[in-house]
C-alpha cells in the first residue's frame, strides 16, 4: 500500500492538473511540454541501470549480514551522479538546436523551447540522483521513507506545470521550479537513509571494485535502460518531427491517461524487487515462485475493471477530462493504447522476477527484438496515421 500511494497520489494530482495545463498552455505549448517530459524518459537510460542494480544489492547484502553495503553505495551513488551531470551538460549544449532544427516547432515559440530545454537538463541530472537515492530506501524495504520524498516530487513534476500553465509564466520556468522541488528530495533523503538503513553511514567511494560487481550485473540492465527510454518516447518525438508539437499535444493527453494506469504493477513490483532479490539470495526459490504466481492473479483482477471501463468511455472521459479538441483523435489513440496497458501490465511481474534471480539478460534480449520492430513501424504508422499511428505503434510493441 505504501508503495502504491507512491504513485496513485501523484496519479489523482495528475488526472485534475493536466486538464488545466493543456488548456490554459493550448495544443502547441502543451505538446512542448509532453515532449519535454518525453525527453528526461527517454534520457533517464543514463543511469546505466545502477538504479535497480543498486535496490537488488542493497536488499541482497541486508539479507546476508550486510557486507560490503556502505561502499557499494557509495560506489553506486557516486557514479550515478558523475553521470547524471555530464548527461545534463551535454543536453544543455544540444538545447539550441533541439528547438530550431531538429524537432518540428513553430518559429513563436522556439525561444521558448530552448529555454526550457535547458531546464529540462538540470532536471535529467537531479532525476538520476535522486532515483539512485531511493533505490537504497526500497531496497532497505523503507518504502515509507521513500514515499515521503517521492510523492512531493512526482506531485510537483505535473502541478507546477498546471499552475504555471494558468498563471501564464514560460515552461523554463516551470521546470525550474519542479527541480528546486527534486534538489530539496535529493536532500532530504540523503539525510534519512543513515537514519534508515541498519549499519548504514555514508562514506566517500574508496572500493572501486564494487563498481566491477555492479556493472556484471547491471551490464544487460543497461542494455535495457537504453532501449527502453527510446520505445517509451520515440512515438512522440517521431509525432514532433512529422506531424508538429499539436500532434503531440493531441497525443500526450491520451497517453498519459492509459499509461498512468501501469503505475499500478509498477508500484506492485517496486515492492516485489527486493523481496524477490532476498528470498532468491537466501536460497527460498519455491516460496519465491509461490509469490510471483500471487501477484498476477491479483494484477490481473485489479487492471480489468479500469480499463474496461476507460475503453467503452473513451471518448465521454476524454471530453470531460480534456475538452472536445481531444476527442476526435484522442479517443481511437486512448482505446489502441488501453489494449497495450492491459497486455504490458501482466509483463511485469515475471520480467522482475527475472531480474531478482539475476537473469537481466532474457528482458534485455526482448528489448533489442522490440527495438528492431518498433523503430520502422512507428515512422511507417505515424506517416499514414498521425495520432493513431502513434497509438497503434506502442501497443504493437508493448504487446510483444
Amino acid at each position: 500500500m505504501l508503495a502504491f500511494s507512491g504513485y496513485a497520489i501523484p496519479l489523482a494530482v495528475a488526472f485534475f492538473a493536466i486538464p488545466f495545463a493543456a488548456r490554459a498552455l493550448g495544443p502547441v505549448r502543451f505538446g512542448l511540454l509532453g515532449l519535454a517530459w518525453a525527453l528526461v524518459e527517454y534520457l533517464s537510460f543514463v543511469d546505466l541501470g545502477l538504479g535497480r542494480a543498486t535496490v537488488r544489492f542493497v536488499a541482497a547484502s541486508i539479507a546476508t549480514g550486510g557486507r560490503d553495503l556502505r561502499q557499494t553505495v557509495a560506489v553506486a551513488v557516486g557514479t550515478q551522479t558523475a553521470v547524471g551531470v555530464v548527461a545534463a551538460l551535454v543536453l544543455a549544449a544540444f538545447a539550441p538546436r533541439l528547438a530550431s532544427g531538429i524537432f518540428s516547432l513553430e518559429p513563436g515559440v522556439r525561444a521558448e523551447a530552448a529555454s526550457m530545454f535547458y531546464a529540462v537538463a538540470a532536471n535529467l541530472a537531479i532525476v538520476v540522483v535522486i532515483g539512485a537515492l531511493r533505490g537504497i530506501l526500497e531496497g532497505a524495504h523503507r518504502f515509507d521513507l521513500s514515499n515521503a520524498v517521492k510523492i512531493p516530487t512526482a506531485t510537483a513534476a505535473t502541478l507546477i506545470p498546471a499552475i504555471g500553465a494558468v498563471a501564464g509564466v514560460s515552461l523554463a520556468t516551470v521546470f525550474w521550479g519542479v527541480f528546486a522541488v527534486r534538489v530539496i528530495g535529493v536532500a532530504v533523503t540523503a539525510l534519512a537513509i543513515p537514519r534508515a538503513v541498519p549499519g548504514f553511514a555514508w562514506e566517500w567511494p574508496r572500493e572501486w571494485k564494487q563498481l566491477r560487481a555492479l556493472l556484471s550485473f547491471s551490464a544487460w540492465l543497461t542494455v535495457s535502460a537504453v532501449i527502453n527510454p527510446i520505445l517509451a518516447g520515440f512515438d512522440r518525438i517521431v509525432l514532433a518531427t512529422i506531424a508538429g508539437a499539436a500532434a503531440v499535444g493531441l497525443y500526450t493527453g491520451p497517453f498519459e491517461g492509459a499509461t498512468r494506469l501501469l503505475l499500478v504493477p509498477i508500484s506492485a513490483v517496486a515492492v516485489l524487487f527486493p523481496t524477490l532479490s532476498a528470498g532468491a539470495s537466501a536460497n527460498e526459490m519455491p516460496r519465491t515462485q509461490r509469490v510471483v504466481e500471487s501477484a498476477l492473479r491479483q494484477l490481473a483482477l485489479v487492471m480489468t475493471v479500469p480499463i474496461t471501463v476507460l475503453f467503452v468511455f473513451a471518448p465521454e472521459v476524454l471530453r470531460l477530462w480534456l475538452g472536445p479538441t481531444f476527442v476526435g483523435d484522442g479517443a481511437p489513440a486512448l482505446r489502441i493504447l488501453l489494449i497495450g496497458v492491459a497486455a504490458n501490465a501482466l509483463a511485469h511481474v515475471p520480467s522482475v522476477f527475472l531480474y531478482a534471480i539475476g537473469r537481466p539478460d532474457l528482458p534485455a534480449k526482448n528489448h533489442i527484438a522490440e527495438l528492431v520492430i518498433h523503430l520502422p513501424l512507428t515512422v511507417a504508422l505515424v506517416s499514414a496515421y498521425g495520432v493513431t499511428g502513434a497509438a497503434l505503434a506502442w501497443t504493437v510493441r508493448i504487446s510483444l
